[in-house]
């Protein structure tokens, strides 16, 4: 999947009231894989991602975001 940051591969879940009432499937994710380049060691992490692996995000009012340069918090001893 060339371009990709991740990509997921699902089995589509049988509820077809849900389907028709709200538009709306359910999956249930049998696979995933990741670009190595934005995920490693278990983590997301896109600070040195070229632009064409940045996530986008919705926002609002049809506003969206390109995920850009992440800060770290101390968690304490053992957290992540």
């Amino acid at each position: 999947m060339a371009g990709c940051a991740g990509w997921l591969v699902c089995k589509v879940m049988p509820y077809p009231d849900i389907q028709q009432q709200h538009n709306l499937f359910m999956g249930d994710i049998v696979a995933a894989w990741s670009d190595n380049r934005v995920f490693r060691n278990g983590h997301w992490i896109f600070d040195d991602a070229p632009d064409e692996l940045r996530t986008v995000h919705y926002v609002a009012g049809g506003q969206f975001y390109a995920i850009g340069k992440g800060s770290k918090f101390d968690h304490g001893p053992g957290q992540d």
